[in-house]
């Protein structure tokens, strides 16, 4: 029987979010006797803690604080990204992996910087909508498969990365057992302190600008006027440091629209199944999503 193929998968977060719950669901179905994983991330943390409990070997790297947009300091930010670019490489020595797999725009950077000078197999993922712009293109020439999670991720890059030969769209995999409730409806409401007769409305994504919840709360004000006992649950969080005061943005504009409790900030959930199987409405008020696996 033949070796299983080593795999590095390189993540630069030690949260969990969409582009952490695509890789997480792969592993969960991926065959073992084939493949062999290990992952390079922060570690402690959310991340590593749900490899463990895949039983998948975790290689710690320190990336630095997590940002979407780049640093102001850009030459403290670049000694720190060739910092871990050398522990990436020090990790490739060591677990000589068949193929490295970068699951975010920032892993894959660094992964370039790790394997210049190496003809081991990269992939890349792009799971964002944000031009990848110079990034992108420093990747690209080294990466020997790019792939985007939809068209609409695929039309942010630009026609050198689309004409290539290289770009290959693959959806994100939908695991539909976990979208099995697992309480009833009377039990969450219980659990959640929500009065038997409340209709619930339900928005599920990390709280951060472009998911637009400002838009939302502004439409629920007038549809609370209309409809008194609806309740509206927030579930998710701010993931990234500069979203913490866009958190602390919505609650503020939740009291200055008088809301109360008909709007609950319910946080990081376990049970969003069930969350959403007793809502009468699921509402997706992004401006975009590169592929919204709650919707």
């Amino acid at each position: 029987m033949p070796e299983p193929l080593r795999i590095l998968l390189v993540n630069h977060s030690r949260d969990i979010s969409g582009a952490e719950n695509s890789m997480l669901a792969f592993l969960r179905s991926a065959d073992r006797s084939r493949f062999g994983f290990s992952v390079a991330c922060p570690a402690p943390g959310r991340l590593a803690d749900a490899m463990a409990a895949l039983d998948v070997p975790v290689l710690p790297i320190d990336f630095g604080r997590p940002r979407r947009r780049l640093s102001r300091d850009l030459l403290s930010r670049g000694l720190h990204v060739l910092r871990a670019s050398d522990r990436l490489l020090h990790w490739v020595g060591l677990f000589r992996p068949d193929l490295v797999d970068a699951n975010t725009t920032i892993a894959a950077l660094h992964a370039r910087l790790a394997l210049r000078g190496k003809r081991l197999p990269l992939v890349w993922h792009v799971r964002d909508l944000t031009p990848t712009g110079l990034v992108g293109k420093l990747i690209r020439r080294r990466a020997d498969a790019v792939v985007a999670v939809s068209q609409a991720v695929a039309d942010t890059l630009t026609p050198l990365d689309r004409d290539a030969g290289k770009l290959h769209v693959i959806h994100n995999g939908i695991d539909a057992d976990r979208f099995v409730p697992a309480t009833n409806e009377d039990e969450l409401r219980r659990r959640l302190n929500l009065p038997a007769h409340a209709k619930l409305v339900a928005v599920v994504g990390q709280l951060t600008p472009w998911k637009r919840h400002d838009v939302l709360l502004k439409a629920w004000a007038e549809l609370h006027r209309r409809i008194p006992d609806a309740t509206l649950l927030v579930v998710g969080a701010a993931l990234w440091p500069e979203d913490l005061r866009w958190e602390r943005h919505l609650k503020r504009q939740t009291d200055r629209l008088s809301l109360g409790g008909s709007v609950r900030f319910l946080g990081r959930r376990d049970d969003v199944a069930s969350i959403i199987a007793a809502s009468l409405t699921l509402v997706v008020p992004s401006k975009a999503e590169p592929f919204g696996r709650v919707a």
